[in-house]
């Protein structure tokens, strides 16, 4: 027999525990009678809410966003593709939408003391090689984004990602210049 680190005998321990916990766990499943439902106790009382999210909630508009929507249908077609179009009418494309976008992200963190970090990656996709390939030639591609930084040090390294698209297409991938509204609002009746 080797003798072993504790160190190294770890993992194999762990694993080890884990596995027996679990054929313990079975067989009792398997070899107890059925039993009643556990009574549920008290019902859990809610946090309070937290005034910071709830005057953030506040500020959400309907408005606010159908505008959004409409200034990014404005840019008439937001194909990926139109990043390479040199003959768009001025302020449209995808180029002109990521150009909007970060200047609002821009806006927001002069308003907050800039609290956020506005960031924008452009890297050039290859084109691709399979069949019916989306991406024909390398295209120019952006991604805008803003970082708020939290100020709990003990929660430093978490991070929550929110993502969406601005980008949309005709239904024939080649077309940049067509009428490509993507999300659209009805008016309020």
């Amino acid at each position: 027999m080797i003798a072993r680190s504790a160190s190294s005998a770890r993992p194999a321990l762990s694993r080890l525990l884990a596995t027996s916990a679990l054929t313990c766990t079975l067989l009792a499943s398997i070899l107890l009678p059925a039993q009643q439902p556990l009574p549920t106790g008290k019902p859990i009382t809610p946090a309070p809410a937290d005034p910071a999210i709830a005057a953030a909630l506040a500020q959400v508009s309907p408005d606010h966003i159908k505008a959004t929507i409409t200034k990014l249908v404005s840019f008439n077609n937001r194909s990926t593709l139109s990043s390479l179009d040199t003959d768009l009418a001025p302020n449209t494309g995808v180029t002109a939408a990521a150009d909007w976008i970060e200047s609002e992200f821009k806006a927001i963190s002069a308003a907050c003391s800039n609290c956020l970090e506005v960031r924008r990656d452009t890297f050039t996709e290859p084109a691709g090689t399979a069949p019916n390939a989306r991406i024909t030639k390398p295209t120019k591609i952006s991604n805008v984004y803003a970082i708020l930084r939290g100020t709990d040090l003990a929660q430093a390294a978490r991070m929550v990602l929110v993502t969406g698209h601005y980008d949309s297409r005709n239904s024939k991938n080649e077309n940049t210049h067509d009428p490509a509204p993507g999300p659209t609002t009805t008016p309020a009746e």
